[in-house]
């Protein structure tokens, strides 16, 4: 649609409509990476956790150095496919947010607001996400304030770098199995 140009109550709500559906869509895909990063750390936990007690069970020996590098590799890929999805879904989550704030403007601006298009909508919540990805304004804000204004430690607690945990321990492993092989 143009720009300025008034539209009628039935194109809003139409406009509306669009956006819920656009809205889902993203919503969908926020819940898909946090399935996919579930599902990718159990898998290669299941591979790492059996590399382990294969190369464990006979004893370590000079053999078990590149079992232990395909350990360490798994580990790094699990926390780089970690990362990744966390990124995906708080691109995914700005979207919604962005989404959101069109819907209420446009229930809450006179007749003559145009809607932005899904274009628009997009290049929005990526500008968003780029300023805000990565960016630890929570942990910021919570070392300025006063201990008992503090949230608790599983507030300020980063969701991904708990998801992190698994393929760093996997990566730990690794490296026990490559020294321990080694010497």
């Amino acid at each position: 649609m143009p720009e300025n140009v008034p539209i009628d109550r039935q194109d809003v709500e139409s406009s509306i409509s669009d956006l819920w559906r656009y809205y889902d869509e993203h919503a969908a895909q926020a819940r898909q990476h946090e399935t996919l990063r579930a599902t990718v750390t159990s898998i290669l936990a299941g591979f790492a956790a059996t590399m382990v007690g294969i190369v464990t069970g006979h004893g370590l020996t000079r053999q078990d150095i590149l079992p232990g590098a395909l350990i360490v590799a798994l580990g790094v890929i699990g926390g780089a496919l970690s990362l990744k999805h966390y990124e995906r879904n708080r691109f995914h989550t700005t979207m919604l947010g962005v989404i959101r704030d069109e819907i209420t403007r446009l229930r809450t601006t006179p007749l003559d607001a145009t809607p932005l298009s899904t274009h628009a909508l997009r290049r929005k919540g990526t500008k968003k996400h780029e300023a805000e990805f990565g960016r630890r304004k929570a942990e910021k804000t919570a070392r300025n304030q006063p201990d008992d204004k503090r949230p608790s430690a599983l507030v300020r607690a980063r969701l991904f770098v708990l998801w992190l945990a698994l393929p760093l321990t996997i990566v730990l492993a690794g490296v026990i199995v490559v020294i321990v092989a080694a010497t």
